[in-house]
């Protein structure tokens, strides 16, 4: 497991909000695959604290981070949408030997939920951003703890 801090900014509608959190990458398969499935903190959000799950993808000369937001269990009236996520982020740079670093790209919201549970390689596949309503900008920082 890596552990990294997370700060950055999503902008919607001139309104500039803050992103904070912390993501605890595991590496998971034959592929080298990299997971993680943590909480945020979203101060474009309410509620701010929100719940995300995603993976870091080698592609080529990129490193995208793509990860789904929705909101935690807790803050759920009705349990049938707490593994339902709305908005999707996909961000990238350039390609190093480690996570760290400035990642730009956009933020979007999905045409319809996304249940988390499934494979998360096959949801990111299938999102067809096109068809999304892009929100904004997003620029995210990782750091190694």
């Amino acid at each position: 497991m890596k552990l990294y801090t997370m700060d950055g900014h999503s902008f919607r509608d001139n309104t500039k909000g803050k992103l904070i959190g912390k993501l605890d990458i595991i590496h998971i398969g034959i592929n080298h695959e990299e997971f993680f499935d943590n909480s945020i903190i979203d101060y474009l959000s309410n509620p701010k604290e929100q719940a995300v799950k995603g993976m870091i993808d080698n592609n080529g000369d990129l490193t995208e981070l793509l990860f789904l937001e929705f909101p935690l269990k807790e803050n759920l009236k009705s349990p049938k949408k707490a593994d339902l996520a709305s908005w999707f982020y996909k961000v990238r740079k350039p390609r190093t030997e480690d996570f760290s670093g400035k990642y730009t790209g956009q933020w979007y919201k999905l045409p319809s939920t996304v249940d988390i549970k499934e494979d998360l390689k096959k949801i990111f596949s299938e999102i067809d951003t096109e068809v999304c309503g892009s929100y904004g900008l997003t620029v995210i920082n990782l750091y190694r703890i």
